[in-house]
């Protein structure tokens, strides 16, 4: 039959249940059906079960863990890390299919006492007084895609604030400092940016110092970990290392931890940016520059 067969007064409640009819269809063959229960339960363990560790107990532990000279390390994990273990490039390295490997090895470490943290401090996992967005707070939503994307690593340990020295500079001058006078009186060997002004580094970690890239520092990756595996070797004593060098930071904590060095690694983040006057966050900008450079008179 011919449409123009069908009264005009009733082709309109045909159509719309033919729409009505291909709706249902396309939903049964396409999957747009309710998520399956493990998804959902997995969102819903992890909103009821993590909550961050504070920044000050952050910091606590760790000077415990390198007091009691215990190996291990404080691995600051971030969204760069993620897309490098996705194969993916991030703003200061590409990536590698070797690196990938590596950057999975690193999430998957587990010799010695380890600090593995993320960035999601959050209302929904937690986050300290003054926190805002732009400055260590993020929105709830990202806080769980983040680690929903990164969850497996995680399972039955502790997450820490990767941001822990860096809010200790804006909103708790004392503990920052005193952690930082903490850091230089272990004698430390520095690894981290070859561009940053050499007196800074003498100032905060004192003369052993490896210079690395500014950025792609993976591509020297092998060098860097010869280096301080010499180094390390001479001293046969517990050492502290301070990292300041990217995402292939984490490669390099990994590999030292898998040599078995008695050593502590501590990450120390864009801190040092602002203690050499560079805006590379949006944190130093809203806090300021000067006002965290003042921090380095007090040492």
């Amino acid at each position: 039959m011919e449409s123009a067969d069908i009264p005009e007064n009733n082709l309109v409640p045909m159509i719309k249940r033919l729409k009505l009819q291909l709706r249902r269809f396309i939903k049964k063959r396409f999957s747009l059906v309710e998520a399956p229960k493990h998804v959902i339960d997995l969102e819903k363990v992890l909103t009821e079960s993590v909550k961050i560790v504070s920044t000050e107990d952050t910091l606590a532990e760790i000077k415990k863990t390198i007091e009691e000279k215990k190996r291990g390390a404080y691995q600051r994990f971030g969204d760069g890390d993620i897309f490098l273990l996705n194969g993916k490039d991030e703003q200061l390295q590409r990536s590698d299919p070797k690196l990938a490997i590596e950057m999975q090895e690193a999430f998957m470490i587990n010799s010695g006492t380890i600090h593995k943290s993320l960035p999601i401090h959050s209302h929904l996992f937690g986050f300290d007084p003054g926190m805002e967005d732009g400055n260590h707070l993020i929105k709830d939503y990202l806080a769980l895609n983040f680690l929903k994307s990164v969850e497996s690593y995680f399972v039955g340990k502790r997450i820490y604030s990767a941001v822990a020295l860096h809010y200790s500079a804006s909103h708790n001058r004392k503990t920052c400092i005193d952690f930082l006078l903490f850091l230089k009186a272990q004698n430390p060997i520095f690894v981290g940016n070859a561009e940053l002004p050499q007196t800074l580094l003498q100032k905060l970690f004192g003369y052993k110092i490896i210079g690395t890239p500014n950025s792609n520092s993976y591509s020297e990756i092998d060098q860097i970990d010869n280096e301080l595996s010499s180094l390390l070797k001479k001293e046969e004593i517990f050492k502290v290392v301070v990292i300041a060098m990217g995402c292939a930071g984490r490669i390099l904590q990994k590999r030292i931890l898998k040599k078995g060095f008695n050593c502590y690694m501590f990450d120390f983040g864009s801190l040092l940016d602002a203690f050499a006057g560079l805006e590379s966050r949006e944190w130093i900008r809203k806090t300021g520059p000067k006002h965290l450079k003042t921090l380095l008179d007090e040492l």
